[in-house]
């Protein structure tokens, strides 16, 4: 089952491909809804202690956000699309303006989070920088667009941008929280580890599921590549897969600078920064190029970034989650005053001296005497 996340989603892509109608009208139904219930659901399972230190945590945050809005579209500007290396690779100017467009875009809204939830990442520090990249990244991803492109673009509205976040993130999430609170009150600490916090991330897998699928069916249903011939969609499908896999090599490399030694902190950044939304992107070409016959080729990287972005978290996930595992040991067992690394090598060795051991056994003053 260590592939059932990778697995699952290319069945999901399968199914959405072959008959994608009814799933994209259904998105537009219900994927407000779905988001909703998942950040609801987030603030009941969160550890609270966890979202208390990720709260200040303004290295991380700022990191995050400068490495999605501003290294990442600097960096492709600079090396490629500025020598017109894009329009040269991809045989298409549309689909260049369009991939530059992608790259200055601020992190998703909600797929980081469910994908740094399965990954073992800090689903806290996530939580907080997917609100914090989209209200940001309204006003600040057109004016990078504007500058890279050479021309104008409209910016989002901050209060409608304010107003969306808001309904769709930060208020479930709080509700979320004082529920959680709620229910540590009334039931204690061991209920909620053991019980609310394990049925609400399944719930949160389930939503998963649902949700891609759906996105995989709007994308699929999507008029933006019609009138494109095979071997440049191909080409747009490899590029972007290209330029999804070196955005994530780059957050690696970035990681140790911005999160030191917490390994849950470096899997958020990896899930965070090259991960783009969707949303702001098709505005932003709307903006643009409106009443432009264009406007499909324009869209067309958008969406199959938002793919591609999905399909490699999906199989990132049981490789990350496996990276936390070996790098995160168990709390102490007090009751034997030492930990389970202790128990492994005591195991394998009975007189392993006690200074080779990570905690100290306690020695009976009898057997000091002897």
């Amino acid at each position: 089952m260590k592939h059932s996340v990778i697995t699952i989603t290319i069945l999901l892509v399968v199914a959405a491909a072959v008959y994608p109608n009814p799933g994209a009208k259904l998105y537009h139904y219900i994927s407000f809804a779905l988001i909703v219930i998942l950040f609801l659901l987030q603030g009941i399972t969160l550890d609270l202690r966890e979202l208390k230190n990720a709260s200040f945590a303004i290295k991380f945050h700022l990191s995050c956000q400068a490495f999605t809005m501003l290294l990442t579209p600097l960096f492709f500007y600079l090396t490629m699309y500025k020598w017109g290396l894009f329009h040269i690779i991809l045989g298409s100017k549309a689909l260049a303006v369009g991939t530059m467009i992608v790259l200055t875009l601020p992190t998703t809204t909600n797929t980081n989070v469910m994908f740094t939830q399965e990954a073992g990442g800090d689903v806290s520090a996530t939580t907080i920088n997917a609100a914090i990249g989209n209200l940001v990244g309204a006003p600040i991803s057109p004016v990078v667009s504007s500058l890279a492109l050479g021309t104008s673009v409209t910016s989002q509205s901050i209060e409608t941008t304010l107003f969306a976040i808001m309904k769709q993130i930060v208020v479930p999430l709080c509700i979320g929280i004082i529920l959680q609170l709620l229910v540590l009150k009334t039931k204690g600490d061991r209920f909620v580890s053991d019980f609310i916090r394990s049925k609400g991330r399944f719930l949160s897998k389930i939503i998963l599921i649902i949700f891609l699928y759906l996105i995989f069916c709007d994308s699929f249903a999507s008029d933006a590549g019609d009138g494109l011939n095979p071997q440049d969609l191909a080409r747009l499908v490899v590029f972007c897969f290209a330029i999804h896999l070196l955005i994530i090599l780059g957050a690696w490399l970035c990681a140790d600078f911005c999160c030191g030694q917490n390994i849950q902190r470096k899997i958020s950044f990896i899930m965070i920064c090259p991960q783009k939304t969707e949303a702001l992107g098709v505005t932003i070409v709307t903006s643009l190029f409106d009443d432009d016959d264009d406007i499909g080729p324009h869209t067309l990287p958008i969406v199959i970034y938002h793919c591609v972005q999905m399909l490699v978290a999906a199989s990132l996930v049981s490789t990350l989650k496996r990276f936390v595992d070996a790098r995160t040991f168990p709390k102490p067992l007090l009751e034997d005053n030492h930990n389970i690394v202790d128990e492994l090598l005591l195991e394998e060795d009975p007189a392993l001296p006690a200074e080779r051991l990570t905690v100290p056994l306690l020695v009976d003053e009898d057997e000091q005497g002897n």
